[in-house]
Parts: structure tokens; C-alpha cells; sequence
């Protein structure tokens, strides 16, 4: 009776978690009164150390799980022992992801919050935002060798700072400082740019970013500490808040980043003749750019591991309220496409 106590608490969180993933407005109080202050919490405990206590958290619990298993299998626990450490220590991980972060993926959508709807698709106004996008790239490509990551900092905390309270983000905090990753190779080999550390409320950027990558990457996973799960919306997210800078290394990053997706909608969508237009208007640089992060990126891919870690981000994402999977990543497009001012660079 005293052993089963323990389980009171996280059996109470969990009963919240489900009532967050199947009401709508339980998810909303979440959202609005719960994790500011958690996240507020997590991120002053996690910025004492620039080393990411996420990854130290998820090695020790995974070497505790691993120990208890290996202590059952040698026979040097009860079956009964096993089934409530394990069990109590599944569950405790389990709730903590959810009320520290992942709830927020059950809150509204952001086409709710801007008071907009998905625009239907039509080859005109298709054809216009691609060809929009082009002008747009010749406009803003530049050389660039390096980045100011304070300055990066700056525009971007900037951007996310003034952002109508409609959207239900957090403002940015000095305490939400990028982390440098344990095992930032393992990262590289699968291709994972910046992550959220949901435990602690970090992010992280991977140390083998390209110059070019580095103030969209950063914008992105900034955008998921303050609340935002969808990683479309962290896109575009991304791309405001780098559009919306004076800086034309940073403005060019946020269009170099969605060109893949923009690239991949075009060739599917237009016409053999009008996509070869729409190729000529895309400047050289741009191209090379764009190669020039493929290639590092491919020269450093292990496709096991990396056809792994996709199929279980595919499958974790599908579990948690986003239909997409993987491919919602691409739907950045969509969002540009419905929500008004894309290309303006003139901040909110």
C-alpha cells in the first residue's frame, strides 16, 4: 500500500495529459497558465551550464532503465520489483516530457490564432508566390563567410518579442541560450540541424552548422521554447523573424533554408516549361548555396541510422497531433501561401 502512493502523482499528471491530448480547452489552460511558468522555471534551472542538461537527463535515465532491466535479467530482482521501478520510472519520464513541453502540441492551430484559414490552391496564386519568391531571392542573396551569432541573438529575440499577444507565444527570455550537444556527431550523421531539449526547456544547435544555416536554425528552435510544436509553423516562424531583419546575411539565410520546400512544391506542381522558367529566374549563387549544404550535409549522412531516426520522428510526430509526420516540415509553404506578408520585411 505505502509502494503504490508513489504512483498518486504521476497518475495525476498523466489524467491531465490525457484530458490536454482530448480537450481542447484543457490543452488551451495548459498553454496559457501553466507552461510560462514552467517553461520559466526549467530554462533559469538549465542556463547555469552552457552543456545541455537534456541530453545529460536522457543518458542517465536511459542508464538507470538499462540498469534495472540488467538487474531483472540476472535474476537479481523480482519480477514485482522490476514491474514497479520500471513502471514508476516510464511513467514519471513520460509525464514530465508532457507538462514541461509536449502538451503544447494540442494547443490551438496557428491558422485559429491569426484568425486565417488554409488559402486552396489554385495554379495562379501558386504560380505568383513562387515566382514572388524568386524576385525575392535575387533581391536578398549575398556572400557570406561567417556569422554574428550576438547578432543573431538580437534580431532574433527582437522579432519574437513583438509579436501580437493573439499568437500565444512566450516572449524570449535572456535565460533561453542556444546549447552546445554531448554527442553533436551522432547529430551531424542523421542530419538534425537543432533540436528542443523539452525537459529543461533548451535548445540546441548542432555545431556543425553552415554559416548560412545558422540564424534560420536558430530562429526555428527558438521558436519551439516559446511554445511552438508544429514544426511548419517553426518554420515560418523562422522565416519572419529573419525576413523581418535589416541584416542581409540573416534576411537571405531564412530564404536559403525554405527554398528546398518551395524548390520541391514547384517541380511537382508547375508545368515541365514553366518550371525551367521559373529555374532561370533563380539566381546561380542561390543554387550553389543550396548544393553546397546538400553536399556537406550528404558527405556527412549515415543512412542507417538516419532512415532510423526518421522513421521514429516520422511516428513520434503522427503520435502527437500532427497527421503529416515528418512531411510537415514542407507545409511551411502552405503557411506562407494563407497568412498575409510573406516576403515583407518589415517587422510585426
Amino acid at each position: 500500500m505505502k509502494k503504490s502512493i508513489a504512483f498518486i502523482p504521476p497518475l495525476l499528471l498523466l489524467a491531465f495529459v490525457l484530458l490536454c491530448r482530448t480537450s481542447h480547452q484543457v490543452a488551451q489552460w495548459y498553454v496559457e497558465y501553466c507552461y510560462p511558468p514552467i517553461a520559466h522555471v526549467l530554462s533559469a534551472m538549465s542556463s547555469v551550464t552552457v552543456a545541455s542538461i537534456d541530453e545529460i537527463a536522457i543518458l542517465l535515465a536511459s542508464l538507470w532503465l538499462l540498469a534495472v532491466i540488467t538487474r531483472w535479467c540476472c535474476r537479481r530482482m523480482r519480477f514485482i520489483r522490476f514491474l514497479y521501478v520500471f513502471g514508476l520510472s516510464v511513467l514519471w519520464i513520460y509525464v514530465w516530457f508532457y507538462m514541461a513541453w509536449g502538451n503544447n502540441y494540442f494547443r490551438s492551430h496557428i491558422y485559429t490564432r491569426a484568425d486565417a484559414a488554409p488559402v486552396a490552391y489554385n495554379d495562379s496564386l501558386f504560380q505568383q508566390f513562387v515566382f514572388q519568391f524568386a524576385d525575392s531571392l535575387n533581391a536578398v542573396h549575398t556572400m557570406v563567410n561567417a556569422v554574428d551569432t550576438h547578432l543573431v541573438e538580437i534580431e532574433a529575440t527582437r522579432y519574437y518579442q513583438h509579436l501580437p499577444l493573439s499568437m500565444e507565444l512566450l516572449a524570449p527570455s535572456a535565460c533561453r541560450k542556444p546549447k552546445t550537444l554531448l554527442f553533436n556527431r551522432l547529430y551531424t550523421s542523421v542530419g538534425v540541424l537543432g533540436f528542443m531539449g523539452p525537459f529543461f526547456n533548451e535548445f540546441h544547435l548542432n555545431a556543425d552548422l553552415l554559416p548560412l544555416q545558422y540564424p534560420f536554425t536558430y530562429a526555428h528552435e527558438l521558436s519551439h521554447t516559446l511554445g511552438v510544436t508544429n514544426e511548419a509553423e517553426a518554420n515560418y516562424w523562422a522565416f519572419c523573424a529573419c525576413n523581418a531583419s535589416p541584416v542581409p546575411q540573416i534576411r537571405y539565410s531564412a530564404y536559403l533554408a525554405v527554398f528546398p520546400y518551395v524548390l520541391g512544391n514547384a517541380h511537382q506542381t508547375l508545368s515541365d516549361e514553366k518550371f525551367k522558367e521559373w529555374m532561370r529566374q533563380v539566381p546561380t549563387i542561390v543554387i550553389d548555396d543550396y548544393e553546397r549544404e546538400r553536399k556537406f550535409w550528404n558527405e556527412h549522412y549515415s543512412p542507417l541510422i538516419g532512415a532510423v531516426q526518421d522513421y521514429i520522428y516520422h511516428l513520434y510526430l503522427k503520435g502527437n497531433n500532427i497527421p503529416s509526420g515528418t512531411r510537415n516540415y514542407a507545409e511551411v509553404v502552405q503557411l506562407l501561401l494563407s497568412l498575409p506578408s510573406p516576403f515583407s520585411n518589415t517587422g510585426r
